[in-house]
């Protein structure tokens, strides 16, 4: 099955607003709208939890830290996290310690965004499904009428009249369904590539890994969550709804140029994506005499990584999620390279 997104009630989708002029403040006899007007007819627009961080401050003039981070403690984070900050790290650590910490605690957060924390860490770095907040994001991409939100393929009348009750009991069997999906022993005929055999699909294994990756390249919701009634039409996608392959490229050279290799000669157009390499786990790839003792060990067939962590430097690192959708993502890569150096150089 394709790993697809999904709410209680049905499959969600994206969909693009119609978007005003750039400004949005021109109004059709072309005058200037009052600014405060134009504020107010946006504010429905922003998620209720933005709206509530952008009220408080994370400085505040009385605020005393009564556990201020060490010295050691953050010199020991940027080494995890891979940071290199551009001021020196005393007066760095004199900022940090005047942030208040978020006043929620840790166990009062909701199921699914408590359990996203340790799988953002280094160690794991797990980000497919995680919860994390919307002030992370560029404002814009949450304000403006033109920001993407998921919907409903079925009229509010089939909705209603079809969809499973929210409540302890449903949710327990959601869970339960997960954990049978996830069972590798539930499958009858492991061996088997019949579709015949009991519990042996028709559709090869390629389309999920395709599906996934096509999925995450229209659809990243970060906000919701499996604790609360939540109407699909007021969740923000964080991802453009078209298939613009913004996994990859991200948002071009100009905004994310870390993910470029740029010509140091020959044609300015010939604009590569960084690779990465990784360690031969023994021999692999093509053949260069036609029989397995020809293959070689392969060292350059992976994504670009972030020295330290690992954690790898794409436009989505939810492909990086598992070796079949990460060396996916590669191919495309490559593939871009490819076409960039025989395009370029006709």
């Amino acid at each position: 099955m394709l790993l697809l997104d999904i709410t209680f009630e049905e499959v969600k989708y994206g969909h693009e607003k119609e978007c005003p002029s750039e400004t949005g403040f021109q109004s059709d006899e072309g005058t200037k709208r009052n600014p405060e007007e134009a504020n107010a007819a946006a504010t429905p627009q922003i998620p209720e939890p933005l709206r509530d961080f952008l009220k408080r401050t994370s400085i505040p003039k009385a605020f005393v830290n009564t556990k201020p981070i060490a010295l050691s403690e953050l010199q020991k984070r940027l080494i995890e996290l891979n940071l290199r900050p551009t001021v020196s790290i005393e007066p760095l650590l004199a900022s940090a310690n005047r942030i208040e910490p978020a006043t929620l605690p840790l166990k009062n957060l909701p199921e699914d965004v408590e359990e996203s924390l340790p799988a953002l860490k280094p160690g794991i770095r797990r980000f497919h499904g995680v919860k994390i907040p919307l002030y992370w994001f560029p404002f814009p991409w949450l304000s403006s009428a033109c920001a993407d939100r998921f919907g409903y393929m079925s009229s509010p009348a089939t909705r209603e009249a079809t969809k499973l009750p929210f409540n302890v009991a449903t949710q327990a069997l959601l869970g339960q369904l997960g954990i049978m999906m996830g069972d590798a022993g539930r499958d009858p005929n492991p061996a088997s590539d019949n579709p015949a055999d009991a519990g042996v699909s028709s559709i090869p294994a390629g389309f999920t890994y395709f599906g996934q990756f096509v999925d995450q390249d229209i659809t990243f919701d970060v906000s919701s969550t499996l604790d609360a009634d939540t109407d699909a039409n007021t969740i923000n996608n964080m991802r453009s709804p078209a298939l613009d392959l913004d996994p990859v490229y991200g948002r071009g050279p100009g905004l994310d140029p870390f993910l470029y290799d740029f010509p140091a000669s020959g044609p300015a157009t010939a604009i590569k994506l960084h690779v990465g390499t990784n360690t031969p786990a023994g021999p692999g790839g093509p053949s260069n005499n036609a029989n397995p003792s020809g293959m070689v060990p392969q060292a350059n067939w992976d994504v670009p990584r972030m020295q330290g962590t690992n954690t790898a430097a794409i436009g989505d690192p939810r492909n990086d999620e598992n070796l079949i959708i990460v060396q996916f993502q590669h191919a495309m890569l490559r593939f871009h390279n490819a076409v960039a150096l025989t395009c370029c150089w006709l």
